[in-house]
C-alpha cells in the first residue's frame, strides 16, 4: 500500500486538531497558573517565533543579547509594561507585543 505525502499531512493535521481540542482545557489551566509569571530567556536565541509566548501572562521580560529577530505576535496578550530590547534586534515584526498593558 502506498500513502501519499498528502495523506500523511492529513492524518497528522487530524491528530493534532483532535490533540488540541482534547487539551484545550488544561492549556487554559495552565496559561492561568502563568500570571504575572517573569522570563529570562537563554543566552544563544536569536530568534522567537511568531506567538511563541502569546498570553502566557509575563509581566516582565529580560531578552537574551544574541537576539535579533522578533516575529509576529510572539508576546502578544501579556502583561508587559515596559521592555529592553537588546542593541543586537534589528526586526521587531508587526503585533510583536500587541495588548500588553
Amino acid at each position: 500500500m502506498t500513502i501519499s505525502l498528502l495523506t500523511l499531512l492529513e492524518i497528522a493535521l487530524g491528530v493534532f486538531f483532535i490533540w488540541g481540542f482534547w487539551n484545550e482545557e488544561k492549556l487554559a489551566d495552565a496559561n492561568a497558573e502563568l500570571a504575572d509569571a517573569e522570563a529570562e530567556l537563554k543566552d544563544g536565541i536569536t530568534s522567537i517565533g511568531a506567538n511563541a509566548f502569546a498570553a502566557a501572562g509575563i509581566k516582565e521580560l529580560i531578552l537574551p543579547e544574541s537576539l535579533t529577530v522578533i516575529e509576529e505576535n510572539a508576546f502578544a496578550g501579556n502583561k508587559l509594561t515596559s521592555l529592553v530590547l537588546p542593541e543586537g534586534v534589528i526586526a521587531v515584526l508587526p503585533h510583536a507585543f500587541n495588548n500588553n498593558l
